[in-house]
């Protein structure tokens, strides 16, 4: 016999699939935006911060709708800019991000995602968020491995030239072609003033 949690989530699905025909109906409406919209009457705009529509998987999507994964509203997302660094990619901070329970509940298993890592906005989008602080000490760590230089490693760095091309170069001004016309730009505006 069934239960009444059944026969409430039955009738649930059957009115979703009377009003969204496809996955693609469902996800345009749970990440449309108030100013997105022409109707005027609308009470409630969805809003929430998806995957795009190719990098979001209907499991996913049933996932959230059962309360089993959870989803933030767009207009609560903190973006961060994420250097393109192979240390912090998406590849590297996954596994990680999943045995957190905080932020596991906001991404998609790879079960869900057909064996696929999540989206690079969507993840850093949700790191950000949730865990801001540990996003920014990654960055400033990869940061700092990528810009000191070690003594040992001062040897290794840089180029090898010897002091008769150093002279040469350092004898004849150069100016490169983005700061000359970034100049040139700056100057034609105060011209015209």
């Amino acid at each position: 016999m069934e239960s009444m949690n059944d026969v409430m989530k039955r009738v649930q699905a059957q009115e979703l699939i009377q009003r969204f025909r496809s996955k693609e109906d469902l996800h345009r409406y749970l990440v449309q935006q108030g100013n997105e919209l022409i109707v005027t009457n609308l009470d409630y705009v969805v809003g929430l911060f998806l995957p795009t529509m190719e990098g979001t998987k209907i499991s996913f999507l049933r996932a959230i709708l059962c309360e089993e994964k959870k989803a933030l509203k767009t207009q609560d997302v903190k973006f961060a800019e994420i250097p393109n660094y192979p240390e912090i990619s998406v590849t590297n901070l996954y596994d990680d991000a999943m045995n957190d329970p905080e932020v596991s509940l906001y991404l998609p298993t790879k079960k869900q995602l057909s064996n696929k890592l999540p989206e690079r906005n969507y993840f850093f989008g949700i790191l950000a968020t949730i865990k801001g602080d540990y996003l920014k000490e990654i960055i400033q760590e990869s940061h700092k491995k990528r810009y000191s230089i070690s003594s040992e490693d001062k040897d290794k760095q840089g180029i090898k030239i010897s002091e008769s091309w150093l002279s040469e170069l350092q004898k004849h001004p150069y100016i490169s072609s983005k700061i000359s016309s970034l100049t040139l730009q700056k100057n034609l505006v105060l011209a015209s003033s």
